[in-house]
């Protein structure tokens, strides 16, 4: 999220799907249950959660108001709701969860269903940081999004951001879904790599074995975070045409003991080879990236996130690692789009 600041029965239980009931009946089998919420109650536990509140753009511009009345529990379903309503300043409220002070985790398996709203200006996310983001800040505490959706967007994102010698660093990368329908986003933490899923798809692995690139702050405990910003550095606000109240509706948050091995799926089917990566990211003078086989003949081109076209390259028979001058775009964030006329990618990048 980039913000510098601090089993039940259901009325209407969402469908799973063959491989995801596989991956739950084999995580259940393998590894304990170390903590859930399933949302049963009729309203939030205070005994797992608290509310950042307030506005003030939380670090990322964010045009919201954030008060605990916006996070109501009905269902069976824990209910962040966005509302285009005025309230202390600002022209929008909707509510942020967190488990901060009550309960924390370093590794583990977590993993959470949620059903998302989409709409220009909407930034829904379940993500994670370090305890010790009151001593030493952000990004040395470390974050990781295990989920963040922005606008009408068919793609979320999982990120891990940290520290390297006083600069920030991230790692990240994309995954197709629609958001709207029910889904479940995984991760899974260990000592020596975090590994991100969807419905029970691989598609993002960061090595931290041996704190490898300093990434020591992910050897730390880390709280949840559960929230839905309007507006910000990355959708940019919202407009006419964006449904109010949006809700983000999660059926359950749970954490298992950290899995090794296979989580009952087989990891090689999400296949590593068929994405676009960045090498490094930040990126100073030269961006280096990765393409697959689908790609070898392509147009990559740079967005600010007011969609504005800041750079544009036509690269044709390249495969594996290919690199572009950046050098003379500001420092900011932005969007790389790769695209053949029928394959198309996009992942954030942050230019230093």
């Amino acid at each position: 999220m980039f913000n510098y600041l601090p089993m039940k029965m259901k009325n209407t239980k969402p469908m799973i799907g063959l491989l995801g009931l596989i991956m739950l009946l084999s995580i259940n089998a393998k590894a304990q249950l170390l903590w859930a919420d399933e949302f049963s109650g009729t309203s939030v536990n205070t005994s797992n959660w608290g509310f950042d509140t307030g506005a003030g753009g939380w670090g990322n511009s964010e045009l919201e108001y954030y008060r605990s009345q916006n996070a109501t529990v009905s269902g069976g379903y824990l209910n962040i709701t966005a509302k285009r309503e005025s309230y202390g300043g600002a022209g929008y409220t909707s509510a942020r969860v967190k488990t901060q002070g009550k309960k924390s985790w370093t590794y583990g398996y977590m993993e959470s269903s949620i059903k998302m709203p989409k709409g220009q200006g909407l930034w829904p996310a379940f993500w994670m940081i370090g305890d010790n983001i009151s001593s030493v800040g952000w990004p040395k505490c470390g974050e990781l999004d295990i989920m963040e959706h922005v606008n009408s967007d068919g793609t979320i994102t999982g990120t891990m951001h940290w520290d390297i010698g006083g600069s920030h660093v991230l790692y990240n990368a994309q995954k197709s879904v629609d958001v709207s329908g029910w889904h479940k986003y995984q991760m899974n933490w260990n000592a020596t790599s975090i590994k991100w899923y969807v419905d029970g798809s691989l598609y993002l692995t960061g090595n931290i074995a041996n704190n490898i690139n300093d990434t020591e702050e992910f050897h730390r405990p880390f709280f949840f975070i559960l929230n839905v910003a309007v507006g910000g550095n990355w959708p940019g606000s919202p407009n006419s045409s964006t449904p109010f109240p949006a809700v983000m509706q999660v059926d359950y948050v749970r954490v298992y003991q950290a899995a090794s091995g296979r989580l009952g799926v087989d990891e090689e089917v999400a296949n590593t080879e068929t994405e676009v990566r960045i090498l490094q990211n930040p990126v100073k003078e030269t961006l280096s990236y990765t393409v697959p086989n689908e790609l070898e003949n392509h147009v990559v081109k740079m967005y600010d996130l007011q969609g504005k076209e800041v750079l544009s390259n036509e690269v044709k028979n390249a495969k594996g690692i290919n690199s572009i001058n950046v050098s003379s775009v500001k420092p900011g964030y932005y969007v790389l789009d790769v695209y053949n006329g029928g394959v198309r990618k996009k992942l954030r990048v942050l230019k230093d």
